[in-house]
């Protein structure tokens, strides 16, 4: 698929740079021509061959809240090195979800997977995940500017998220700005995440 575009007031589909979600935006079903390094939202499920056409695809950053990826998901993504997933618990995936290449007698996930720190060895126990040799843990960074928190978004270049602020609650009035910067780098503010705001009365 070339583009991929939902007529306004659709009532079961929508489409966002060039990808199809559930008109709830819970489900990624399938994508048009993608190359490079992709960020996928945080949906719950991505959805059987949604990235199959885009064999350039060369990272992919899954959300925290994806649960389950399909069958051949990404599978013919040859040129795909890196995989984050942000989820601390293992998403379902199936033996057909990544390529695999062959090496000697063996086929094996060529791949580098970044996950929580904390979920390195969860991620090496799980059921097809353990198959990949080539895992490592990262830590989100979060850094204060301005009285409010960020965190650096994984796998992006330069974006960060409001983050909840430690220790305390935000009060008074709040103004996110479009940038800010952190060890003489610039980032752009892209989102607001989870809890940030919560019970800041």
């Amino acid at each position: 698929l070339a583009s991929i575009t939902v007529a306004t007031g659709n009532p079961a589909y929508c489409s966002v740079d060039n990808i199809l979600y559930s008109k709830d935006m819970t489900t990624l079903v399938v994508a048009g021509k993608k190359s490079g390094d992709i960020v996928i939202p945080d949906v719950a499920a991505i959805g059987d061959y949604a990235f199959y056409s885009s064999t350039d695809i060369t990272s992919v950053n899954i959300g925290k809240n994806v649960t389950k990826i399909g069958d051949y998901a990404f599978y013919n993504t040859k040129t795909l090195a890196t995989v984050y997933s942000q989820n601390t618990t293992p998403p379902e995936i199936s033996a057909n979800t990544f390529p695999k290449y062959r090496v000697g007698r063996y086929t094996k996930y060529a791949f580098q997977l970044i996950v929580p720190a904390e979920s390195v060895e969860a991620y090496k126990a799980a059921t097809v995940w353990s198959e990949v040799e080539n895992v490592n843990g990262q830590d989100i960074e979060t850094f204060e500017s301005g009285g409010l928190y960020y965190n650096i978004l994984w796998g992006t270049a330069n974006t960060v998220e409001v983050a909840s602020a430690p220790d305390t609650k935000y009060s008074g009035d709040i103004v996110i700005p479009s940038t800010v910067q952190y060890n003489g780098e610039n980032y752009m503010v892209v989102g607001i995440g989870e809890g940030a705001f919560s019970d800041c009365q």
